[in-house]
């Protein structure tokens, strides 16, 4: 199994847990986010990788809580200690049944060098904290609370985006597929011929210029069933694929323009169902 690291130093930060305002940190904050891969191989191409599989990922955020209050110590320890509330008096106790599940909650992180822009935040949707309070009261700078807050998968979101992000919470992953409009228009007749005519396909949404490839869209002479020689390209700003001809198009024939569910969105989302139009050139 091969493992792909990411540590990031995320300096000064505001830490909210569950919405609860974790107070100030010492020593900043760092993320770290592993993905696990397995490599398979095949005989006939002895070690070398043929494919590489995803087996999973970790992401978890480490830092150290400055104030050793009732709330952080109960934050801190991912619900293992309760905290009870008897009048004025408050404490935190501990010594739960085994087998118990740990609290999750969203977990948000805001470098305070960002100001209001929210481009850097780091959010993990279901974190855990695991502390070392032992730690906490050997410091020589400060009673604080180390602690490391570890990420689940929250099942109940869209794949992709299950576990953790790095920039703008309120950003949306939009999952629904691309519909589009296409030139020359379905069964259009008397198409000119020449070889600055274009195929030109304007999606509903940002593509995956990965994508827009040969294959994936395909121009064919319907009659003679062979392929159209040509070039497609992907202009990201309009949202438009373009077809360009190598040569000019056969006088008074039908071509067919396939797009296939190959063709994705930028956020991998598919095209709803394969697209056959048709168009005849003049004679």
């Amino acid at each position: 199994m091969a493992e792909d690291i990411t540590q990031v130093n995320l300096g000064i930060c505001s830490v909210t847990l569950n919405d609860v305002n974790l107070g100030f940190t010492k020593g900043g904050a760092e993320l770290t986010y592993k993905g696990t891969w397995v490599k398979l191989a095949v005989d006939q191409q002895g070690i070398t990788p043929v494919k590489k599989v995803f087996t999973g990922e970790e992401v978890s955020v480490k830092t150290n809580l400055s104030q050793l209050s009732h709330d952080n110590l109960v934050a801190a320890c991912g619900g293992a200690g309760t905290k009870i509330t008897d009048g004025t008096k408050h404490a935190v106790t501990f010594g739960r049944e085994p087998g118990f599940e740990a609290d999750s909650y969203v977990l948000s992180l805001h470098p305070e060098y960002m100001g209001a822009s929210l481009e850097n935040d780091v959010t993990i949707y279901k974190a855990s904290g695991i502390a070392d309070v032992a730690s906490a009261f050997k410091l020589e700078d400060g009673t604080v609370i180390p602690v490391t807050f570890e990420g689940i998968a929250d099942l109940t979101r869209a794949d992709k985006d299950r576990l953790w992000r790095f920039g703008d919470a309120t950003a949306s992953v939009d999952l629904e597929a691309p519909t589009m409009t296409i030139v020359p228009v379905d069964e259009a007749v008397g198409v000119d011929k020449a070889i600055t005519t274009t195929v030109q396909i304007t999606f509903s949404k940002d593509m995956n210029p990965a994508t827009i490839i040969a294959g994936n869209l395909t121009v064919i002479a319907d009659v003679a069933k062979t392929l159209k020689d040509g070039v497609w390209s992907y202009i990201s700003a309009t949202k438009k694929a373009i077809f360009t001809p190598s040569t000019e198009w056969a006088g008074t024939t039908k071509y067919k323009v396939l797009v296939s569910t190959d063709v994705k969105s930028i956020n991998g989302v598919s095209m709803a169902a394969w697209s056959v139009t048709d168009f005849t050139t003049a004679a």
